[in-house]
């Protein structure tokens, strides 16, 4: 979908929803005024990304800025529109690949996923008739969850965004329930190239149940239809819990444990039927420290293309900050990890390490250890240090893997 058809979407929708609707006491008298009492705001995230990775002779390096502009209009009516606009460019340092075409005769250094692009990252309207009851329609941010299902990508300069409709439903404060029909997926890759937009036919349901303070159980159904890339098509059923214990002293620990089904689905040309589990817990002594362990498992499948994927995920956030599992093996992954972390005054930072193993077939994959220092600067200003090592010495697949190491620079400001 385009920028043109965003708009009419977003512009017919405000005159139907407005027609009927009586304002609503605390909001805008008239539309003009929603406008002139609305939010701007203004982005910046300059990042240096470096990646050393020993099937290339010559290092990628990236000096990238994302400038991003957004606007959200006061409510008026039930009605609140929001819009943004992304531009990603790189300053002088570009000796990377971009990735599916991106960079045209840039094949000689490894993949760096932030191709110059401009964009109009969001822009939806939302109509509230009543309190906890929302519509939403148009280009907009997906995050259900921790985004190992359905996420925005955010890590990456490029924002992943859906084209879609939905409903997002809070009667009380124990019940969310969330529902999307998404027709368009703008990925990271941006709309020059086929990878960047994929058109779809998928429904996403997510289900969430306060069970106690602290405790909440969520069930989701999500039938993924990717009309260009049909083997991406799949159907996932899962449960997840998320907990937290609280002690003496300030001391706290949190749980979190969670099960998916996983089958093909629509024209996906695999036939299978897989399975995910993931198991965390972090135990904090005080603000400075926090130790966290994990399990989790991407089943995988005799059937080639079989193995449990999750296309729609933020897959930076999982199995490992180097991203060398961005696709699931066909023997599947098995993420055994540990890590440290903590803040103190104006610092945060944590410490991850990880074992990959394959989950079916045995043998051994490889180790990886990811580090990062948060520095808030000023308000709204903060600064970023980051680093993958990803040591494939122990693999036993000839040409499997490969030794990678990533650094990352990154400046960012919001105002």
């Amino acid at each position: 979908m385009n920028t043109k058809e965003v708009s009419r979407i977003v512009l017919i929708g405000a005159m139907l929803a407005a027609a009927g609707t009586p304002a609503a006491e605390g909001t805008a008298e008239t539309a003009l005024d929603a406008f002139k009492n609305g939010d701007p705001g203004l982005e910046f995230r300059l990042r240096f990304e470096l990646v050393d990775q020993d099937n290339f002779e010559a290092d990628g390096r990236a000096l990238t800025l994302r400038s991003r502009l957004n606007f959200r209009t006061a409510k008026w009516r039930g009605l609140q529109a929001f819009v943004e606009f992304d531009d990603v460019s790189t300053l002088g340092v570009d000796q990377f690949n971009g990735g599916f075409g991106t960079t045209p005769g840039r094949e000689q250094f490894p993949v760096i996923s932030d191709p110059s692009d401009t964009r109009l990252n969001q822009a939806y309207l939302d109509f509230t008739p009543y309190d906890g009851f929302t519509l939403r329609g148009g280009r907009q941010r997906l995050q259900f969850d921790n985004d190992r299902f359905v996420g925005n990508v955010g890590w990456r300069q490029n924002e992943q965004t859906y084209d879609a409709g939905g409903v997002i439903f809070e009667p009380n404060a124990d019940w969310r329930v969330l529902y999307d029909y998404v027709f368009n997926v703008n990925r990271i890759f941006g709309n020059d190239v086929p990878a960047g937009d994929h058109e779809h036919n998928t429904h996403l349901l997510n289900i969430s149940r306060r069970l106690a303070p602290d405790h909440r159980l969520t069930g989701y159904f999500l039938r993924l239809d990717n009309n260009d890339a049909a083997a991406l098509s799949n159907r996932t059923a899962g449960l997840r819990y998320t907990g937290k214990l609280a002690f003496a002293g300030g001391r706290s620990l949190a749980l979190a444990g969670e099960y998916a089904h996983q089958n093909d689905a629509a024209r996906n040309p695999a036939d299978f039927s897989t399975d995910y589990w993931r198991g965390d817990l972090a135990f904090t002594f005080d603000p400075l420290l926090t130790l966290s362990a994990g399990y989790e498992v991407l089943a995988g499948d005799a059937t080639p293309g079989g193995a449990f994927r999750t296309p729609l995920a933020t897959l930076h956030a999982f199995n490992g900050w180097a991203d060398q599992f961005l696709n699931t093996p066909d023997s599947g992954i098995e993420d055994l990890f540990f890590g440290l972390g903590g803040k103190w005054e104006k610092l945060s930072w944590q410490v991850v390490w990880h074992r990959f193993d394959p989950e079916t077939g045995g043998g051994d994959f490889a180790n990886e250890l990811d580090a990062q220092l948060n520095i808030s600067l000023y308000k709204g200003i903060s600064l970023l240090v980051k680093t993958a090592i990803f040591d494939a010495s122990r693999a036993d697949q000839a040409g499997s893997f490969v030794d990678v190491t990533k650094f990352w620079t990154m400046l960012s400001a919001s105002f």
